[in-house]
């Protein structure tokens, strides 16, 4: 079906090369009810979650997240209690934990563990089932910032702190897991203590501490099996190695046997077929097969595989019929054996690969080998020397794109579903029915690449955008609006990992790409390729200095600066150029996970958040030298915190927050005061009108930005601070002509636009149109205020799907633009930014992919498809209106030239009007109190975070 025509044109398609490949399997399969569910890459889709019957119509896309070809990375998955909990780590930072029912409607964030746009320092290193909730561990590897293990609830849906000996470590998880009856047992490793927990604090406790300092001992291979723990540990009368039991407590943790050999052997515990197979090492046998019944007595060992000191090594033990299969060396050579149990019931059958996932149909043991040559084979065992035998080798070649190789092999319905590639660039899950003519892939579709332009940034004269041109290479993008005027400046930011365009002003564009040969450091463009260089090598080489962007003023940027594993960061300034480029001083960054938190500008004064020994996290100011940067104000007096960051300005205030109280303060710490308490909470989303700042406020501060919350606004005195608005989720708050516009969740799968001019009378309804249930909470798009024309414009869906829409404040001046994707896909489009007389963002027509189209300002005044013409409303001062739109809480800063210090839209004190009969409104026409979203933006920082649908 054709789009329909209107005033909607495309700028350039970027890539318009097609697609090689349908699916590129990313993580290990995971069963959940009668379908199993992966992590893949797609047509026009990044890695996102997918599920499978078993047959190619049952394999589908259960919700692109991170619409596009973006990708929100699902990994460890996990299930409990009929739903599959995984983590979401945007790559750009920050990392969710969601929750699905298989189904897209269904699968939604559940708690935020590091908030979007904060430097990401820890990761979630497994995820897993306990009776209270699933539970993650939080790992630093290196990046600095303890361990952390935090546990899900569902009313209300957060993410509770556990507290215990790892938070005073870093990588201190060191083997899997392993939950028996609810409760996950597992060993904290640089203590070498045995730990459980049952999702609770009050649940969670030692059970095991080390007997062999320095020796690493620990409570490892823990196992269930029948219905007991198991591990190896060492033992405190002699170097030796002990088989133990444990129920979860001290007195309840005795030793099963002493074994031979030393302690520091960690050979694994495997049970299978009723018995606890347990390679372990001697001075006599190497390491060879040993087996247990949970028994002193019965804790015995099997069989000498190689002969003498050499070790055979088993491993990969499976169940098939009455036998038991390993995989170990011998005397003909590595390859697959038999046991019974016993020393002559264990046999060679057959010299094999390594077995890299596995999983048994109908009597036969599939597997997985990758060889050194990089080709994947699939191999076939029934525990007989004519039933072992290699099924098909597949080419899977020296290409990384999708990362490193996984294997992932699984049954779902009868069928053995597996990752697999061949030489016609098939990649993702395949089938097999144990021949070779009969494995194959379970998907084989094309589609059309896309350039998903993200970012958008008007700076001068000129767009500037993050985006994918031929080849997969994401790179930084200028354009003047014309096919010819788009021009790459950076070939490559990230192949993985977009990074954000920091703006500038003065003709000069700031920008973090990864580069070869510096890393990732600081860049600078005049809009021009030749005019693009690097502006520092911080960290000489291909380390990096991470900078990240906290405020530009008086021409300069303001940035932090880290290197990996650093445990202090640097507050530097630069003007773009070698030679005025320094560290201001050297600072521990405030906020979680050691990143730098937002920070804004007031004149040439930068206001930041940093930590220091003697004063904890506090607000800060610099005007760029060290003398002159200094604490605003200890708030929380001595060592504690208060954890205030700045706001937003309206005039010469400068307004804070610190998580449950609004401060003002006017630069001096004698007149940095509370306003009022305002409720636990995070304050985002700052927007003045006026004299008036509005705010949005909720959720949990700890572990991250909130989904909900409440509308507040102030004149900075007690009782001038209120809440403004309340029934379900504010979203997208905009200033245009002196009154404040946003998005409600409402029931029924609906949303509105309301508006408000701060008072209950001056506060209604505009128009209600469908949910878009898929950017719900999320701060990746908004509404652009088009001054000073009035108008509105913004994403919204109908019966032809999520397209462009434009509103000038009332019901019927509320339309579609164009339906550029007929059908209920929709165009989705994204990154709303004003350049000139035109509108650019980013859209799917259907047939090119994700690309930049514009629309002119001229088209938005224009009559809708009724036309009927649209009251042009009520025309703001073009001097104090941020065309570029809403500012970045990262401190990204678009700076057109006519933004207000705060970033923020000052629209001037327009009278409200009189709210147009709206025969959809309720019968109180108002709602009293409040609602919530994601951080204040200090520049156009937009992403492809729409829904994008599968083309054949």
């Amino acid at each position: 079906m054709a789009p329909a025509t209107g005033p909607v044109t495309l700028v350039t398609d970027l890539n318009p090369a097609p697609l090689g490949r349908q699916l590129s399997l990313a993580a290990p399969f995971v069963r959940m009810g009668d379908a199993v569910y992966f992590s893949a890459t797609g047509v026009g889709v990044g890695q996102e979650l997918w599920r499978t019957d078993g047959t190619p119509e049952g394999t589908t896309l259960v919700r692109d997240i991170l619409p596009g070809p973006w990708s929100s990375n699902p990994s460890l998955l996990t299930v409990w209690r009929d739903r599959l909990y995984f983590v979401v780590s945007l790559p750009w930072g920050g990392i969710t934990l969601y929750v699905s029912d298989g189904t897209a409607a269904g699968t939604l964030p559940h708690a935020v563990i590091i908030p979007e746009g904060q430097g990401v320092t820890r990761f979630v290193d497994s995820v897993f089932p306990t009776h209270n909730g699933p539970c993650l561990s939080l790992v630093s590897h290196g990046f600095g910032g303890a361990d952390a293990l935090l546990c899900a609830r569902q009313t209300p849906q957060e993410l509770v702190r556990i507290p215990g000996a790892w938070e005073q470590l870093t990588d201190s998880f060191s083997s899997p897991f392993s939950v028996l009856d609810g409760v996950a047992y597992f060993d904290v490793g640089l203590s070498h203590e045995g730990w459980r927990t049952d999702g609770t604090p009050e649940g969670t406790s030692r059970f095991f501490v080390e007997l062999l300092p320095g020796l690493s001992s620990g409570a490892h291979s823990l196992t269930s099996f029948q219905g007991t723990q198991y591990f190896r540990g060492g033992d405190a009368a002699e170097d030796r190695a002990s088989l133990w039991r444990t129920d979860g407590t001290p007195g309840g943790t005795v030793r099963v046997k002493q074994l031979a050999g030393q302690a520091t052997c960690a050979c694994g515990l495997f049970p299978v077929g009723g018995t606890l197979w347990m390679p372990h090492h001697t001075p006599e046998t190497g390491v060879e097969l040993w087996k247990s019944d949970g028994t002193a007595e019965g804790t015995v060992f099997v069989k000498d595989l190689v002969p003498g000191t050499a070790s055979s090594s088993p491993s990969g033990f499976v169940r098939l019929g009455e036998s038991t299969l390993f995989w170990a060396g011998s005397p003909e050579g590595f390859g697959v054996w038999r046991t019974d149990g016993t020393a002559t019931g264990t046999v060679f059958v057959k010299a094999t690969p390594t077995p890299q996932g596995g999983q048994v149909v109908g009597g036969v043991f599939f597997f997985q080998h990758l060889t050194s040559s990089l080709e994947q084979e699939l191999w076939r065992t029934d525990g007989t020397v004519e039933g072992t035998r290699l099924v098909r080798r597949l080419d899977f070649g020296d290409d990384f794109e999708t990362g490193p190789y996984l294997p992932s092999v699984t049954e779902v319905n009868g069928t053995l579903v597996f990752r697999g590639r061949d030489a016609e660039d098939r990649f993702g899950p395949w089938r097999s029915d144990g021949t070779e003519e009969g494995t194959l892939p379970l998907v084989d579709a094309h589609g059309t690449n896309s350039s998903a332009p993200r970012n958008l940034a008007v700076i001068g004269s000129r767009l500037y955008f993050l985006g994918l041109g031929p080849g997969t290479k994401y790179g930084v993008w200028t354009t003047d609006g014309t096919a010819e005027g788009t021009v790459a400046l950076h070939p490559e930011v990230s192949r993985f990992v977009p990074l954000p365009v920091f703006g500038g002003t003065q003709g000069r564009v700031f920008f973090r790409p990864l580069d070869a040969t510096v890393g990732q450091e600081l860049w600078v463009t005049d809009g021009t390729a030749g005019g693009t260089r690097l502006v520092k090598d911080i960290v000489p080489g291909v380390g990096s200095s991470w900078p990240e962007p906290l405020a530009f003023t008086g021409g300069a940027l303001y940035f932090g600066a880290k290197e990996k594993g650093a445990n202090v960061g640097e507050l530097w300034r630069t003007d773009g150029t070698p030679e005025n480029t320094w560290p201001v001083r050297t600072l521990l960054p405030g906020g979680l996970g050691a990143a730098w938190p937002p920070a804004l500008a007031v004149g040439n004064t930068v206001y930041f958040q940093a930590t220091t020994a003697d004063a904890g996290q506090e607000p800060w100011l610099t005007d760029g030298t060290p003398e002159g940067t200094r604490m605003l104000g200890d708030l929380a007096p001595g060592t504690a915190s208060s954890g205030a960051w700045p706001l937003a300005t309206v005039g010469d205030t400068l307004y804070l927050f610190d998580g449950s109280r609004l401060w003002k303060s006017d630069g001096t710490p004698a007149g940095t005061l509370v306003v009022k308490d305002v409720g636990r909470g995070t304050a985002m989303k700052p927007v003045v009108v006026g004299s008036t700042l509005y705010f949005l406020v909720g959720g949990s501060v700890t572990y991250g930005v909130p989904a909900s919350g409440y509308l507040w606004k102030t004149d900075g005195t007690p009782e001038g601070t209120l809440q403004v608005h309340s029934t379900l989720r504010v979203e997208q708050p905009t200033a245009m002509g002196g009154v404040l516009y946003f998005f409600e969740e409402e029931p029924l799968d609906t949303q509105a636009l309301w508006r408000t001019d701060g008072t209950e009378a001056g506060t209604w309804r505009v128009k209600e149109l469908p949910r878009i249930w898929w950017l719900e909470g999320s701060s990746l798009s908004e509404m652009l205020a088009v001054e000073p024309e009035g108008r509105l414009i913004f994403a919204a869906a109908d019966a032809s799907g999520v397209e462009p829409w434009v509103s000038d404040g009332t019901p019927e001046g509320t339309r579609p633009i164009q339906d550029l994707y007929p059908g209920t896909p929709g165009s989705t489009p994204h990154g709303f930014s004003r350049l000139g007389d035109h509108v650019y963002f980013g859209a799917d027509n259907g047939t090119l992919g994700f690309e930049l189209w514009k629309v002119p300002v001229s088209a938005l005044m224009a009559p809708g498809p009724d036309g009927t013409e649209a009251d042009a409303g009520t025309a703001v001062d073009a001097g104090t209106t941020d065309d570029a739109g809403v500012a970045d809480d990262a401190g990204s800063m678009a700076d057109a030239g006519t933004t207000d210090d705060a970033g923020t839209a000052d629209a001037g004190a327009t009278d409200a009007g009189t709210p147009p009969p709206d025969p959809d409104a309720s019968e109180s026409g108002c709602g009293c109190g409040a609602t919530s979203v994601g951080p204040p933006w200090l520049m156009l920082v937009f992403s492809a975070w729409m829904g994008r649908r599968r083309r054949a």
